[in-house]
């Protein structure tokens, strides 16, 4: 935060399964109180919200991890992208229901729209499965 000129640090953000050479930062995005913070060479084989980040045996699959401030203490909200064959599968807490998953090609705030599809529950989880183009894609969670 920024107060009278002075930048002070307000919280620390770490990625929930934080290793070596994961690359947590390469990319950072910032919206109102929310972050997004990328993990280039993270890989992790998690499957699902809470999923098990200790298996690497996805090397270099890359991460996200979503962080929104509400108090003064950032909270990560669990936001699971993953590959499967032809689709990318896209998984967050159903505690969360009212995030909406948004899709750019860029990340210019003019540039996101609905991510399309059809988002599904399954127990503690909210899954939206969309194919893989052949254009880079860009996906947040956005609070309506």
């Amino acid at each position: 935060s920024r107060a009278a000129g002075v930048w002070s640090q307000r919280a620390f953000l770490k990625a929930s399964n934080a290793e070596a050479g994961d690359q947590f930062g390469s990319g950072v995005a910032l919206a109102g109180n929310t972050v997004v913070v990328g993990a280039l060479i993270e890989g992790s084989n998690a499957t699902g919200v809470g999923g098990n980040q200790a298996n690497n045996s996805a090397g270099g699959a890359g991460a996200v991890y979503v962080f929104t401030m509400s108090t003064g203490t950032p909270t990560p909200v669990a936001l699971v992208i993953r590959r499967e064959g032809n689709e990318i599968v896209l998984s967050w807490p159903v505690t969360s229901p009212a995030f909406a998953m948004d899709a750019a090609s860029g990340i210019s705030p003019a540039g996101w729209v609905p991510a399309g599809g059809t988002p599904t529950t399954d127990g503690n989880t909210v899954t939206l499965r969309l194919p893989i183009g052949v254009a880079n894609a860009f996906f947040r969670l956005r609070w309506p």
